[in-house]
């Protein structure tokens, strides 16, 4: 490391400001003090919030900044809506809007689908898959869909959804409910062991499931290109996980649209977001009725997928006393 002459720290608000996963912030500081004092340092995120101290602190001094863009801005190509909602209705509204996004593909492709069969509420739950990583199951609606090949050669329409949400209680337990009610899924949050992750990324990066249901680990760094819609299960804190959650589609000139499920306790959240950005965002209105039918199967479905993660934690906390397995905190925020 004493030959080093450049160092380069992508997402460096997150890293510095001890946002990042795990929070290696001191971890980074450590490594930065071993390096050569005498450098260039490039610091990249989309959104820049540093302080002098910290910039001081990593040996920067008198920086040049270079905005690429309007800082704290979202892409023209991407459509931003809100759908308000009461808390109790918000699965409904999700599980409604991931069968829309099929049936609207389907339609594109100009393929024979029966939309009432696959919008009306599911009379039997499914079994989850929590382990489906250990090999790619079919779902009742894969039939419909093509293959990756298939769809390269035919040019047919294949949405992609990233669901997020605030913390990885929140992530497991939607995963486990699109599950149940068999929508075809996959997650990511940083307490899933590397073998999980790939495996999640490699289904939703080559098509073999539409939507990944992810925490705040996946707005970053990750560099997906087909992404079209982005859903917001929780409306963001503040206006750069928002930048971060909704730039993971509408990338590289194409169209996106991204949706945030608000309730009347996030309406000083939205107000922060779109006075930061500018912009106004516009409601997105559904009808009620069709979606509330959904309320008995996916209030099943979450009462089955929160038993199955205190099942879950008791495996756990029972192999730790065997000294077998790991520590989880299923409620940590990434």
């Amino acid at each position: 490391m004493k030959r080093l002459k450049f160092l380069v720290i992508d997402e460096a608000d997150d890293l510095l400001n001890g946002r990042g996963v795990d929070d290696k912030t001191e971890s980074v500081f450590e490594v930065i003090d071993l390096l050569p004092k005498k450098r260039q340092t490039f610091l990249y995120s989309a959104t820049m919030n540093i302080s002098d101290q910290i910039l001081e602190k990593i040996g920067v001094t008198s920086p040049k900044k270079i905005y690429i863009g309007r800082d704290l801005s979202t892409v023209s190509t991407l459509s931003q809506k809100y759908v308000f909602i009461s808390e109790h209705a918000k699965d409904c509204y999700l599980i409604y809007l991931l069968r829309l996004q099929e049936v609207l593909d389907a339609e594109s492709n100009g393929e024979d689908i029966d939309k009432e069969e696959i919008m009306k509420p599911k009379k039997k739950m499914r079994t989850s898959d929590n382990d489906r990583y250990k090999g790619n199951k079919k779902d009742q609606f894969k039939e419909m869909m093509l293959t990756k090949r298939e769809r390269q050669k035919e040019s047919k329409v294949f949405t992609t959804v990233i669901v997020f949400a605030k913390t990885i209680r929140d992530t497991e337990t939607i995963y486990l409910m699109c599950q149940y009610l068999g929508i075809s899924t996959v997650r990511l949050h940083s307490r899933m062991d590397s073998k999980e992750r790939k495996f999640s990324m490699a289904q939703f990066r080559e098509g073999e499931t539409r939507v990944l249901v992810a925490s705040d680990v996946a707005s970053r760094g990750l560099d997906i290109p087909h992404v079209g819609l982005v859903i917001n299960y929780n409306m963001p804190t503040g206006p750069e996980i928002y930048i971060h959650r909704v730039g993971r589609t509408a990338r590289a000139g194409r169209n996106g649209r991204a949706i945030s499920l608000m309730t009347k306790y996030d309406v000083e959240g939205l107000h922060r977001v779109e006075d930061k950005l500018s912009l106004k965002m516009e409601e997105l209105e559904l009808e009620e009725k069709s979606v509330l039918r959904h309320m008995r199967e996916t209030s099943q479905a979450r009462a089955l997928a929160l038993a199955e993660i205190e099942k879950n934690n008791d495996d756990i906390e029972n192999g730790i006393k065997s000294g077998k397995k790991r520590v989880i905190d299923i409620d940590a925020s990434t």
